[in-house]
């Protein structure tokens, strides 16, 4: 489980190229990460409690405020 006292982003675009990067780079530093995209993950990611990848659609407004898909519903686990 995530620690709750870690500094948490939030990356749109995050599950393929400078955005997946970003969201390494991010929890590499000791962040908890959760990654938003349309599209989900390219291929596995690192394994760590620090990150969650969320399959979302960030321009449309009612897919974000859906019941659970609300940053502090859901506690970040591995990406699969």
């Amino acid at each position: 489980m995530a620690d709750p006292t870690r500094p948490v982003a939030i990356v749109t675009g995050g599950a393929r190229g400078i955005g997946a990067a970003v969201t390494d780079a991010l929890a590499a530093r000791g962040m908890t990460v959760a990654s938003f995209d349309i599209e989900p993950p390219a291929g596995p990611g690192p394994e760590d409690a620090s990150r969650a990848c969320l399959t979302v659609d960030v321009s449309r407004d009612s897919l974000m405020r859906s019941p659970g898909r609300s940053p502090s519903s859901r506690r970040p686990s591995p990406r699969s």
